[in-house]
Order: C-alpha cells, then sequence, then structure tokens
C-alpha cells in the first residue's frame, strides 16, 4: 500500500441550481413555521392524559427534523446565516460526541485557544463524521472507522480515517444528496451534501483523500481566531 494520500475528485450529480435550493429551503420553511405554530397552540389546550396530544407532539418532532432537513438545503446553497462568534476550545470539546477522540495534552494546550465558528453548527459537522464511523463499522469506538480531532498550533483539526465501509460505497460520490443515506445505508436524510459547505461557513477548508485501497482520510481545518 502507498504512504501517500491523494485527493479524491469529488462529484455532486443531481444536486440542483443553489439559486433554486435557497428559494425553495425559505418556501418549505414559511409553512413549516406554520403547522408548527398550530400545533404549538394546541398543545396548550390538550389534556395531558388526552389520547390526541401524542399526535401533535409526534407531528412537532417531525417538525424538527424537517427543519434540519431544510437548514441542510440552505447550507448547500450558500444561504445558511451562521452566528459565528468566539468559542473556546475546550468548551467546545465537551459538546462533541464522545466517541470523538484528542489527545489531552494537546487539548490542554489549546484549551483556551478560540474559534470563530457557529457553535451548533461545528457540533454537527463533527456529529455527522462520527455517525459515518460508527455506521460503517456498525459499533462504537472502532479502531479502524474513527474520528479524531487535534488542536494543533495553526489550527483545529478534525479527521475522519475509514479502513472498513461497505462494498457498493464509491468514495467520489460521499457529497451526493441522499447517496450515503439512500444507496449506501437505510437510513434517514440528505446525507452529506451539506458537509463542505457547513465546513465553508464555518472558515474551514476541507480535503478528502484515499491511500492505496485501503484507507480513506476526510479532514477539516479550523484556523484559531487571533488574539
Amino acid at each position: 500500500m502507498s504512504d501517500a494520500w491523494e485527493d479524491i475528485q469529488v462529484v455532486q450529480e443531481g444536486v440542483p441550481d443553489t439559486t433554486f435550493l435557497g428559494l425553495l429551503a425559505h418556501e418549505l420553511n414559511n409553512q413549516l413555521s406554520a403547522t408548527k405554530g398550530f400545533c404549538e397552540l394546541a398543545l396548550m389546550d390538550v389534556e395531558i392524559e388526552h389520547p390526541s396530544r401524542k399526535l401533535f407532539e409526534d407531528s412537532l418532532a417531525s417538525a424538527g427534523c424537517m427543519a434540519r432537513t431544510i437548514e441542510e438545503i440552505l447550507a448547500i446553497s450558500g444561504r445558511l446565516m451562521m452566528r459565528r462568534q468566539p468559542c473556546i476550545a475546550r468548551e467546545l470539546a465537551r459538546t462533541l460526541p464522545r466517541g470523538v477522540r484528542w489527545n489531552e495534552q494537546d487539548m490542554s494546550r489549546a484549551g483556551d485557544r478560540a474559534l470563530a465558528v457557529d457553535p451548533t453548527w461545528f457540533v454537527r459537522v463533527h456529529e455527522a463524521l462520527y455517525w459515518l464511523a460508527e455506521r460503517f463499522s456498525g459499533k462504537v469506538n472502532d479502531t479502524e472507522n474513527r474520528v479524531e480531532v487535534r488542536p494543533g498550533e495553526q489550527a483545529w483539526m478534525l479527521v475522519l480515517y475509514l479502513q472498513n465501509w461497505p462494498d457498493k460505497f464509491e468514495p467520489a460520490r460521499l457529497f451526493e444528496p441522499f447517496y450515503v443515506t439512500r444507496t449506501v445505508l437505510q437510513e434517514k436524510g440528505m446525507g452529506l451534501a451539506w458537509w463542505p459547505h457547513a465546513v465553508r461557513l464555518n472558515g474551514g477548508t476541507w480535503s478528502w483523500q484515499s491511500r492505496g485501497q485501503a484507507c480513506l482520510r476526510l479532514s477539516a481545518r479550523f484556523p484559531w481566531s487571533e488574539p
């Protein structure tokens, strides 16, 4: 196996015009807001033990999932409004999935450094890679499929390593809408089409690479904020 990492040329077939996506997301969001508001008002008048209460609660839960999908569409279109703010590294680390790994000494040295990110989306960027590693390996804390954080001198690095993946998985199609969730896995959602855009909107850069035929690496780099 070669020791050199080579960039994977990503294809995103089937991605509509970004202007259309942005308008679609806003229109869906308007309808969703009305539906969500109706359910919330209805719940105020429904007794806790009433059989219809669960229907409204389930509707609100579905609205939450739909809101997440709309946010991902907005990310793909480049119209998602990020609320970037200075966030301390050690505080961000506490919000990450427990299976994400880092070196304690590195985190201690960088603990007081800050990143200018949207904390909610920053965590979602990490969660997405952990979700992929877990689903591909079928278990938590796998040594072959793993997600690492590397707080360095210049930046916060997020790295996904894959050495075990489904036979039908084509790495170049990772960011196609629905590809991972519908074609490779039996999951809901849009897949990782939104991920590169969320990284960029948080001030980061990313790369998707392979080493020989046995190892894949997806990494994102978020530079530290200036003092």
